[in-house]
């Protein structure tokens, strides 16, 4: 059984080729301002990082939230596909109008209680 693991990568990383079997057992992708590795320099790093957390189980794809100092970036899972998007409304439940239809066929409730 796994467990879920955090790794410090390069932001970039999650675009990449080689990124792509991994990332959709990546459940949140937080995003950090440019770190200084060395400790007395003046000067920051040039490249992005943030944390990503992986997750065996996790099959639904990462939600980036933001960890430079401004706002989260707004996302929340579908409860029929669990992918990450953002909803147009806060009594949203369902990333499109298939994933609800679907939901209503499998006669899951649609609409809040």
């Amino acid at each position: 059984m796994g467990v879920p693991t955090w790794l410090l990568i390069d932001y970039d990383w999650a675009a990449t080729k080689q990124a792509a079997p991994f990332v959709p057992h990546c459940s949140d992708i937080v995003i950090l301002p440019r770190l200084k590795w060395i400790e007395d320099s003046k000067d920051t790093g040039k490249d992005n990082h943030a944390w990503y957390r992986f997750d065996i189980r996790h099959k639904g794809g990462p939600v980036r939230q933001n960890n430079r100092g401004g706002e989260a970036i707004a996302a929340q899972r579908c409860e029929e596909c669990h992918r990450a998007y953002r909803s147009q409304r806060s009594s949203s439940r369902f990333s499109s109008k298939t994933c609800r239809q679907r939901a209503h066929r499998k006669k899951v409730g649609v609409t809040l209680a």
